[in-house]
């Protein structure tokens, strides 16, 4: 290499040398403005690690004590009073608000509310439970299919039918279509509609796979027809 071509290397600016330089310009000029911004970064990034902390911990104790109650409830069904299952669910709901937990003691509620003939709670519960469930959620359709037979004991049939609409349109819906359509078939025989009730039969019919259904929706057929 020749002595100019040295001479020239030694005379190129070094441009890692003068980014470093900036930058340790830019902080002495700025020093409490990049400590504020650096503290705040910190402040954010602790709250979220400790939100999530929070999240995943609380969501694991909630999950401990549904299984506790559930352990209770299968283990000891016949010796349980169902008040008893229903304070446990209500405070769980209550104490983990937010949870997964929760949101599926909102469903076991409405199903002991309903079986105590406590039907306007059962109502609540199981509204409660559908505004915060997913619509790939299996247990949103089953929660619609509850409601629709809350408000067909207080022979309000409109509602009924509503509620399964509604459970036909949530995704998870399509793998409940014979019960559904069934249930709606019944519905409007009971509101004397027949030409409705055979639309629907038949709708469950196509899809029904349980030969036990499919022998009971084809006498209804039978008996409208």
């Amino acid at each position: 290499m020749t002595k100019k071509a040295i001479l020239g290397e030694i005379e190129k600016p070094d441009y890692f040398q003068r980014f470093i330089a900036n930058i340790s310009q830019f902080y002495v000029l700025n020093k409490r403005k990049v400590l504020t911004i650096a503290a705040v970064v910190i402040l954010v990034l602790m709250i979220v690690v400790g939100w999530f902390t929070y999240k995943y911990y609380n969501e694991k104790k909630a999950w401990e004590e549904y299984a506790e109650i559930e352990k209770t409830a299968v283990l000891q069904e016949s010796a349980v009073n169902s008040d008893i299952l229903i304070k446990k669910y209500r405070d769980l709901s209550s104490k983990f608000s937010g949870s997964q937990a929760s949101q599926l003691s909102d469903y076991r509620l409405g199903n002991l509310y309903f079986k105590n003939n406590d039907i306007d709670s059962a109502i609540k519960s199981y509204e409660k439970f559908i505004a915060n469930a997913s619509d790939e959620n299996e247990f949103k359709v089953l929660s619609y299919s509850s409601l629709a037979y809350c408000y067909e004991s207080k022979k309000d049939y409109q509602k009924a039918l509503k509620a399964l609409q509604q459970a036909e349109k949530v995704e998870a819906g399509k793998y409940f279509g014979t019960f559904l359509y069934r249930d709606m078939g019944r519905l409007y025989e009971k509101m004397q509609n027949r030409s409705e009730a055979l639309k629907f039969y038949r709708k469950a019919l196509e899809q029904s796979i349980d030969p036990t259904v499919t022998l009971f929706i084809k006498r209804k057929i039978a008996t409208l027809s």
